[in-house]
């Protein structure tokens, strides 16, 4: 190049070509915007800021800079592309897009936008095109959604959509059990990458019919510990019901679910407040509702979720069951109440049942049953209380101020059903009974309800009595019966084997108040006869 070669001419707008091709109908090069080679840089700044220093290094590439007209020095942008990228780099500022009134912003598909780094980064086999990254919580690696207005009917939103075409913009309709979106979280696990720990994932729920109808659910999701292979913890679904994962645990006031007496329950309410923490509620309000709340235990002798077999006589239907810590080991119980089939369940409105109701003796933490409602028949309720060749039944009315009445059955008790009367008796009549267990009340005075033998010699009844032993003892209680009472203190009076005339039942076996008045009363009859002949001699 010759030495008086013109820079001015040379460099900065005219017409020149990169290629043969690059010329107009006159063979001349196209306008092009020319830079040296060794300063690659163009600037755009006002005239009054010639001479300044623009506090800008020679660049790698063609280069051109737009300065400001305040500080040119600091506040600037330049253009450039490396051969890999184009770059736009702001100085001393933000980036503003202003798109046309009806324009967008548009990156292609298959291109990315990156925050806050230079490279995408893969994620559990996935590079996201939108990236946030950076290392500042709260500021870097952060999104936000803001609406701000005054009538809008609904807030900010993240939208995930899907349809179930190859191509862009086209509308395929899903199917159900398709994947619409989710929500993701990885972590870096040290070695190869980043591994997912938890997500919300978004599916159709159903088959979906009209432009108006896509029933969803969402599918709450975690990796347990030792894996990186989500499974599902609990689901909302379209019937807006809260759905847990079987085997999963639904825990109110802790963590940790606790085993209670080798049992592991999923649903658990945990605290240390009475009433308030460790208590639950079941409330209904309803002005109409026949019956309320109800907590409802059911089986089925299917092993398969949803399936239902038929349960047969003796199985436990369900349990409420009483714990206490033991200071040891862990809980033990101390009462439950089951839930049985008392029979042979038949067509679908057969379903007998029992409750039995168990307790725990001292020194022991196996329940045992003390009472039972029976199913019985139709019309018949029955309760039971100990169990026919382990316990006797016994019941005990608690006086108000002191004292327990106990009406307990021998232990060698025969099978028999007592039939109160329908009504109360009248003063002075009796309990008897009919030797079926039918009971009844009856007058022992009145000769309507007797077969006449005659009438007792009075003599006859005062020469028995007189001729009577008259014993003082003890009760010997290793030979009373069971259920019998037998004092501790001295007694004075007759034994019953001496003293047949006061004895009734089959076997004389039992004193009777009623034949021991009448034989006295026949007596006092032969002693006032006496005393009226001795008057008449007199």
């Amino acid at each position: 190049m010759p030495a008086t070669f013109n820079e001015r001419r040379y460099f900065g707008f005219r017409r020149t070509r990169g290629d043969a091709s690059r010329v107009d109908s006159n063979n001349q090069g196209v306008p092009a915007l020319i830079v040296p080679t060794t300063d690659r840089d163009m600037h755009f700044a006002s005239a009054a800021d010639q001479g300044t220093d623009w506090n800008v290094s020679n660049p790698t590439h063609p280069t051109f800079y737009l300065h400001s007209e305040t500080t040119p020095a600091t506040d600037y942008a330049s253009m450039a592309h490396d051969g890999d990228n184009f770059i736009l780099t702001v100085f001393g500022g933000g980036l503003t897009l202003t798109p046309a009134a009806s324009g967008d912003v548009i990156i292609p598909n298959n291109f990315g936008l990156i925050l806050g780094n230079t490279t995408q980064q893969t994620l559990n086999a996935l590079i996201p095109e939108l990236q946030v990254q950076g290392t500042v919580v709260g500021v870097d690696a952060a999104l936000a959604a803001v609406l701000y207005s005054a009538t809008a009917a609904e807030g900010a939103e993240v939208v995930l959509g899907r349809s179930k075409s190859a191509t862009l913009g086209t509308n395929t309709i899903v199917a159900s059990g398709d994947l619409i979106g989710r929500i993701l979280a990885v972590g870096a696990d040290g070695g190869t990458g980043f591994d997912p720990a938890a997500s919300i994932a978004f599916e159709v729920d159903a088959t979906p019919g009209a432009a108006t109808d896509m029933p969803g659910r969402i599918v709450f999701l975690t990796s347990p510990d030792g894996s990186q292979t989500q499974t599902e913890v609990f689901r909302v679904d379209s019937a807006q019901n809260l759905v847990v994962a079987d085997g999963n645990a639904l825990l109110v006031g802790s963590g940790t679910p606790r085993t209670l007496n080798a049992l592991l329950p999923e649903f658990q309410v945990q605290g240390t407040a009475v009433g308030a923490d460790g208590a639950t509620a079941v409330v209904l309000y309803s002005a109409t509702a026949a019956e309320g709340p109800q907590l409802v235990l059911a089986r089925s002798k299917s092993a398969t979720l949803g399936t239902n077999t038929i349960v047969a006589d003796g199985d436990l239907l369900g349990r409420i069951i009483a714990l206490g810590a033991d200071g040891g080991t862990g809980f033990d119980p101390a009462a439950a109440i089951d839930f049985e089939v008392a029979g042979t369940p038949g067509a679908t409105t057969d379903m007998p049942g029992r409750i039995v109701f168990l307790t725990s003796p001292d020194g022991s933490q196996t329940p045992a049953a003390r009472m039972t409602v029976l199913s019985g028949a139709t019309t018949l309720a029955a309760v039971q209380l100990g169990t026919a060749g382990t316990s006797n039944g016994r019941i005990g009315l608690a006086g108000s101020t002191s004292g327990v009445v106990t009406i307990q059955a021998a232990a060698a008790a025969s099978s028999v059903a007592y039939v109160l009367p329908g009504a109360d008796g009248t003063c002075g009549q009796q309990l008897t009974t009919n030797g079926s267990g039918t009971l009844s009340f009856a007058a022992a005075s009145l000769g309507a309800y007797k077969d006449d033998y005659g009438i007792v010699c009075s003599g006859e009844a005062f020469n028995t009595i007189m001729h009577t032993p008259i014993h003082k003892f003890k009760y010997n209680k290793d030979r009373v019966p069971t259920g019998q009472w037998a004092p501790d203190y001295e007694l004075v009076g007759v034994f019953g084997e001496e003293s047949p005339h006061y004895m009734q039942g089959l076997h004389n076996e039992v004193f009777s108040p009623m034949k021991s008045v009448s034989y006295l009363t026949s007596a006092v009859q032969y002693l006032a006869a006496k005393v009226e002949a001795l008057e008449a001699r007199v």
